[in-house]
């Protein structure tokens, strides 16, 4: 069984379809084929957005969804500070899970795994326990350590962020009190670990399974060529994509200072997502650097095309999908270590620390000057990039499985 909230788990529920181990997708929103149609060409935001919630590899995989009700809350719920909202949808949807296991009481033993996602989990975990069945929490991001590292950079950067949710203590016991019942804690990174780790959690319940990438037909086939280097030739400027959230958390301040070195002043930053800082701090950005707002999945396929070099100072991620994106449109990355561990310091990107301006600088400036460093990298990010496919989260999750029988 496996219970889950958002699109991206979707690999997840796949890897184990595939793998013969799916025995239902629990979902609070499963979009059949005839509402994917429909919502393609929608107006509504909402309608759009839930259309996305289908993949036709599960078309024959047992689903239970509750659509009309998560339809009704989604259209009627006020929208609160977000880990409210969090939180009471949550637990709306673990009730709906455990009323339906109640009602319905599937065959459950000591050999089924009940896969349930950080917030949605007790309900389930505790009917689970009762019922002799192994518990796997699947924590979506590093809680209250990357709570109060948002809290340092808003303190270190007044005047910056254009708002922020607290979360409610609440919010936070109730990720504790999932790890404590589960029998093991799947993270995306071993940043996530080390996180769980200094808030309390056995570091021996924790599995680390990195996400996969699959790309489409079109990057697949995408081949990027370069004859010497066009910019080194005065051909087009060397471009710097940063995609994603545009917020403190990401490390966009940080890139800001970069930006503004007098080395880089020929270099192109393209700054592609939702903007999450003040107009003061975009102001405070140097002529070279263009903020372009949110992108729709094909747009996103273009940026990366359009780029050099894909650069992610996050402070903290559970993991960021971008960075295999990215490779697989034939970028070399440069990222911190507080994400997942994708790039090869090296051999298909740099890794820099966290909130340092100047080694971004540095790490910029030897892709621009060594076009032969940058063809290396980016020959083998494209190779690196198939080391997170569906098969392998498959195999790391039978392996997990195996783990949970001993």
């Amino acid at each position: 069984m496996y219970s889950a909230r958002s699109p991206r788990t979707l690999c997840h529920t796949r890897a184990l379809k595939s793998a013969n181990r799916l025995e239902c997708l629990m979902t609070e929103f499963y979009a059949h084929w005839c509402l994917e149609t429909i919502g393609a060409n929608a107006p509504w935001g909402v309608i759009k957005r839930l259309a996305t919630r289908r993949n036709n590899q599960l078309d024959d995989a047992k689903v239970i969804s509750w659509n009309a009700g998560a339809l009704w809350r989604e259209l009627n719920c006020p929208k609160k500070n977000r880990y409210e909202h969090y939180l009471s949808e949550n637990a709306w949807f673990g009730t709906q899970c455990l009323r339906w296991l109640q009602k319905n009481k599937p065959r459950v033993s000591k050999h089924t795994v009940i896969f349930s996602y950080s917030g949605t989990a007790i309900e389930v975990f505790k009917w689970a326990k009762f019922q002799g069945a192994r518990t796997v929490l699947g924590m979506i991001d590093p809680g209250r350590v990357e709570q109060e590292i948002v809290r340092e950079e808003a303190a270190r950067w007044p005047g910056w962020e254009k708002e922020r949710d607290v979360a409610p203590e609440l919010y936070n016991q109730r990720r504790i009190e999932e790890c404590r019942i589960a029998d093991v804690i799947v993270v995306n990174s071993r940043w996530s670990l080390e996180c769980l780790e200094k808030q309390g959690v056995p570091p021996k319940k924790i599995f680390v399974i990195p996400l996969c990438y699959e790309s489409a037909r079109e990057e697949a086939d995408f081949r990027r060529h370069y004859k010497g280097s066009l910019w080194d030739q005065g051909v087009r400027p060397f471009t710097v994509l940063f995609l994603g959230q545009v917020i403190l958390r990401k490390g966009i301040q940080y890139l800001i200072q970069a930006a503004k070195h007098p080395d880089l002043a020929e270099v192109v930053f393209d700054v592609v997502g939702p903007v999450g800082i003040t107009e003061a701090a975009i102001r405070s950005a140097p002529c070279n650097m263009r903020f372009h707002g949110i992108a729709s999945r094909t747009d996103v396929s273009e940026w990366y095309r359009r780029a050099d070099l894909f650069v992610l100072p996050t402070i903290s991620d559970g993991f960021a999908i971008t960075q295999i994106e990215a490779m697989a449109h034939g970028l070399p990355v440069i990222a911190t270590p507080n994400c997942g561990e994708v790039v090869r310091d090296g051999e298909d990107g740099l890794i820099v620390p966290v909130r340092d301006s100047n080694a971004l600088v540095e790490a910029i400036l030897r892709f621009v000057k060594d076009p032969s460093f940058h063809n290396k990298c980016r020959e083998q990010a494209m190779i690196r990039s198939r080391d997170f496919t569906l098969h392998v989260l498959q195999n790391k999750l039978i392996e997990l499985e195996k783990m949970l029988e001993i």
